[in-house]
């Protein structure tokens, strides 16, 4: 009986032996018969054009500037506003048209000095908070690799001067000053309707008395202020307080009267089941986590996605972080725009606003714009870093607009917000001075932890060596972080 059970096994292993022999010979059975899993490339936006991945954070545009090196008033459109929308889309145009044989390099002392020679009837100024690779628009000039954080036109008549300054301070370029412009054909008359938008520029230096509450200029800065005033700050006592700009950065304020009310928003719902499809392979082997704070996690044991209860969502995949190579800024850029369509879609009104350089790639941040001011706030927007690899952190919580909740009524002005945030410095630091960075209107939204909330219009001010301070439009008391 032994015998026979030792005769079947070895019959056994004999056969199996000849089908796998077979299969090695032979092959295995057509792809097309076999069940394949596999990522589900999903897009959630339309496409979008490379001008469309960095935009101006304001654009400038000054009336007049024959013999006038640093004009003090002009009009800024900011984000989310019809004006800026119209004015990039021209400008944009106009920039691809060019060739590289119609630019020239400068040097930032010649190109000042081409821009205070050449003055104009019209200046328009294209900012950008996140520099744009010239590439993007000039693609001839890819191998140059400029960042670019300033577009200049300068217009005369049918014609005008461009200038482009790079995020280097050595790097620049400059267009021939015969380039024709359509910006100067009479396009954008009802674009400057008097009164609209009307901004003041910051001196470099300004002097705070926080006893008093008065501005007084610096004897370097370009504020008005009347003889008696100046009289008085001479000779008073009181709590003086100097704020310079940061290597005298050009800040526009809002010279005239600035309205708003709270607007309501709801948080967008990202549809959860299509995004783990997109990301694991094989979402049948990703496990779905449960967890105390009411979040549900789902990882493959490389990557992970966390969706919270408040409806944000976070993604990460910590084997990428790790790269031998470096990604070019461009391609940042590029990758960046890509998976922020794969990861949920192009929000509408959605920004980049900022870069930041990592060791071996780039962090990322975009935000909402409502009725022409920035959504800010704790965990508000989305953020990314992207290296080589792909992405291995990414964070999203985008909001829509959905309407406003009462009567408009005006912003305290940008001088009392300016002298509150200084009296915030001055008691947080015990400094007598301070560094401004930034200053500008925005809606801010406190951290509820709800899916619709109310934002509130706020002064945002950034002093160097604090966190951002959020005042409240009218009262100027900070807000909640």
């Amino acid at each position: 009986m032994l015998e026979k059970a030792k005769s079947g096994i070895l019959a056994s292993l004999i056969i199996l032996s000849m089908i796998l022999t077979y299969r090695v010979w032979f092959g295995v059975p057509p792809t097309g018969t076999v069940r394949m899993t596999g990522y589900e490339y999903l897009s959630f936006a339309e496409p979008y054009s490379a001008e469309d991945i960095v935009v101006p954070s304001e654009v400038v545009v000054i009336l007049g500037t024959e013999g006038e090196e640093q004009p003090e008033e002009g009009y800024v459109f900011r984000l989310g506003e019809e004006e800026h929308r119209l004015l990039w889309a021209e400008g944009a145009a106009i920039l691809k048209s060019l060739e590289a044989q119609e630019m020239t390099w400068a040097s930032p002392w010649e190109k000042d000095a081409l821009r205070a020679e050449k003055g104009g009837s019209l200046l328009i100024s294209f900012r950008f908070s996140a520099a744009l690779p010239i590439a993007f628009l000039v693609p001839e000039l890819a191998s140059l690799a400029l960042e670019v954080l300033r577009v200049d036109f300068v217009l005369r008549e049918d014609h005008c001067l461009i200038l482009l300054e790079g995020s280097d301070m050595f790097s620049g370029i400059v267009a021939a000053e015969d380039v024709f412009s359509g910006l100067g054909d009479g396009t954008w008359d009802g674009v400057f309707r008097e009164g609209l938008n009307l901004h003041v520029r910051l001196p470099d230096v300004m002097m705070l008395n926080l006893d008093r509450y008065s501005l007084y200029v610096h004897e370097d800065g370009g504020l008005a202020a009347d003889e008696k005033d100046l009289q008085e700050y001479e000779g008073s006592d009181g709590r003086y307080f100097a704020l310079t700009l940061k290597d005298k950065a050009d800040l526009w304020v809002p010279a005239g009267d600035l309205s708003a009310t709270e607007i309501l928003v709801v948080m967008e719902d990202v549809d959860r089941d299509r995004l783990v499809k997109a990301l694991f392979f094989d979402p049948s082997i990703a496990r779905r986590i449960e967890e105390r704070d009411g979040a549900v996690f789902f990882t493959d044991g490389e990557k992970g996605l966390r969706v919270y209860p408040d409806g944000i969502i976070e993604y990460t995949a910590p084997k990428l972080e790790q790269s031998s190579l470096t990604i070019s800024y461009s391609s940042a850029l590029q990758k960046g725009a890509e998976n922020l369509d794969f990861f949920g879609g192009w929000f509408p009104e959605t920004y980049l606003i900022r870069v930041e350089a990592l060791q071996q790639g780039y962090q990322l941040y975009w935000e909402n714009c409502f009725l022409g001011f920035l959504l800010q706030g704790e965990n508000v927007g989305s953020e990314m870093m992207i290296n080589e690899n792909g992405v291995f952190f990414y964070q999203r919580n985008f909001y829509s607009f959905l309407e406003e909740t009462g009567d408009r009524k005006s912003f305290r002005s940008f001088e009392e917000a300016l002298y509150r945030a200084a009296s915030i410095y001055n008691e947080f630091t015990r400094r007598d001075e301070g560094v401004l960075l930034g200053v500008e209107p925005v809606y801010y939204l406190s951290p509820v932890g709800e899916k619709s909330a109310a934002a509130i219009p706020a002064w945002s001010v950034s002093l160097e060596g604090m966190e951002k301070i959020y005042l409240h439009w009218q009262t100027l008391e900070p807000l909640p972080r």
